[in-house]
């Protein structure tokens, strides 16, 4: 998975400047530097971050809004300002093939803006395997759940939907609930690849863990059964105790995204 174009920072300053050059001593015009470059092409998951310029003591960025298609997907309040959260990534398959317009907006807290946008298009990302997709359910065990995850992964039914643009949307006991991206390699195997944050409400935006990676998942479905293994993702163990082992088909189940 990589990027095929190489990420340079866009800028675009406010008319809190002149269109010359400024003059000696003026401060310098509020803007906002992301890290998505404009015509590139995406094709695998990378950090969207928003650094800002000429911001004055006085009235410092009091959030980042980052905005897909014109619409306000996520918001950070501290910097770094990354978008789907510190440590996680933009999964681009989720947006589908084709052209998309990526925009972050700097507000202050006088509420002086500042705006730059970017126009990527998204390459084309193997399809969800329609075996895989549907809804599962699987109950978890103490014997599954390493040690050091029993405290933060409770026992009992878990409910997942396998999504057809690559996210999987999980519930569980005690009000525990996430989304994981996901994309295939090969028959057989799919990788998982982080919090889907952005698209989670409030509740539901649990991370596995701090800072997932990339990791492998075998997986085969015989009759009702959907079986993922892994041996390699020991840096999640949550994430492996919760997919890793077996899970049964429903044609209905609780309430997903």
């Amino acid at each position: 998975m990589r990027m095929h174009a190489t990420a340079a920072a866009i800028t675009l300053a406010l008319s809190l400047a002149s269109c010359g050059s400024s003059s000696q001593g003026r401060a310098p015009s509020l803007r906002g530097v992301s890290s998505m470059s404009d015509r590139a092409t995406l094709a695998g998951s990378l950090q969207w971050t928003a650094v800002p310029a000429g911001v004055r003591s006085p009235d410092p960025v009091a959030r980042v809004d980052f905005l897909l298609d014109g619409r306000r997907r996520w918001t950070d309040h501290h910097v770094p300002f990354v978008f789907n959260g510190d440590h996680n990534a933009l999964h681009p398959w989720i947006l589908a093939r084709g052209g998309h317009r990526l925009a972050v907006r700097l507000v202050t807290t006088l509420g002086k803006t500042a705006s730059t946008a970017s126009q990527v298009t998204v390459a084309a990302t193997p399809a969800v395997p329609s075996a895989l997709a549907g809804r599962w359910t699987r109950r978890l065990t103490a014997a599954d759940i390493p040690r050091a995850a029993r405290r933060t992964l409770p026992t009992g039914v878990w409910h997942a939907r396998f999504a057809r643009d690559g996210v999987v949307f999980f519930a569980g006991p005690r009000g525990a609930a996430g989304t994981e991206a996901f994309t295939a390699i090969r028959t057989g195997l799919i990788a998982l690849a982080g919090p889907v944050l952005w698209l989670a409400p409030g509740p539901r935006r649990g991370d596995l863990c701090e800072a997932e990676r990339f990791a492998p998942y075998g997986w085969q479905v015989h009759g009702s059964a959907l079986t993922l293994t892994t041996r390699h993702d020991g840096r999640c163990s949550n994430r492996a105790a919760l997919f890793g082992g077996t899970w049964t088909h429903q044609s209905q189940g609780v309430s997903l995204p």
